[in-house]
């Protein structure tokens, strides 16, 4: 699942996307990040060895309790959308 770094900033409980951006800045998102049509989206599942988006900034950032971090899972995501969507009415 790909996501605008505005999106993927929503799945993971940040109020800014500032704090994404200087993570990309330094270096720390390069194996999530794929550039589309000149748009960067950040790869938010589990990839080539590597754990969720969610679960790679736990690993990387200090924990603080005012500032948690939600472990999106897109395929859980997905899933729940799909149920969401099919048990809503038919017009």
């Amino acid at each position: 699942m790909l996501c605008s770094i505005t999106e993927a900033s929503h799945h993971l409980g940040y109020r800014s996307r500032a704090q994404l951006y200087r993570m990309k800045q330094d270096g720390w998102l390069d194996d999530y990040i794929q550039i589309i049509d000149g748009k960067t989206y950040l790869r938010m599942d589990a990839h080539r060895g590597k754990p969720t988006l969610a679960r790679h900034i736990m690993g990387i950032i200090d924990w603080r309790c005012s500032n948690t971090i939600i472990d999106f899972d897109p395929k859980k995501y997905l899933k729940d959308e799909a149920e969401r969507l099919k048990s809503q009415p038919k017009s």
